[in-house]
């Protein structure tokens, strides 16, 4: 059981570190024998802990799975692609926020994204309320960008009348 709490808590620190910053690097995955130590533990926790519902346990499951096939598509953690990696990660967001009963909305997410003007692919991680936060600001701007306009045309204001 104390093994168990212990491999716990080293996968929540060692996702969450890298995750923290807004460009970050995609995190290593775990070796198959750790997976297979970490589903089975989670696998216990579906099956005692009342709190998580049919449908938590069921994206808990997927997840897992998810996870299980990247893992077979390779012989080693390291010749997973960064995508893989990617996804490994956010399905292993969606287990700890599952296992761990924290806010659907404080799961970290994380995409890649080439920016404007750039060719290199970056990884950027947030949660998934900061997400909403920014959808929400920048629906904001778009519609008083619009209400600022008149037949295409920008209306211009003199700053001294």
């Amino acid at each position: 059981m104390i093994l168990c709490r212990t491999l716990a808590a080293t996968v929540l620190i060692a996702l969450a570190a890298p995750a923290l910053a807004a460009d970050t690097v995609v995190p290593d995955v775990a070796n198959q024998t750790r997976f297979d130590m970490f589903r089975q533990h989670v696998t216990g926790l579906l099956d005692t802990d009342p709190k998580i519902t049919a449908e938590g346990k069921k994206a808990t499951l997927g997840a897992l799975d998810r996870i299980q096939s990247r893992y077979a598509r390779v012989a080693n953690p390291a010749q997973m692609s960064e995508q893989d990696r990617m996804d490994t990660y956010n399905d292993q967001e969606i287990i700890n926020t599952i296992t761990t009963h924290a806010a659907p909305d404080s799961r970290m997410l994380c995409e890649r994204i080439i920016p404007t003007g750039s060719h290199r692919i970056k990884v950027f991680c947030m949660t998934v309320a900061l997400r909403a936060e920014r959808r929400r600001t920048a629906q904001q701007a778009m519609t008083q960008s619009a209400n600022n306009t008149f037949s295409g045309a920008t209306i211009m204001r003199h700053p001294g009348r």
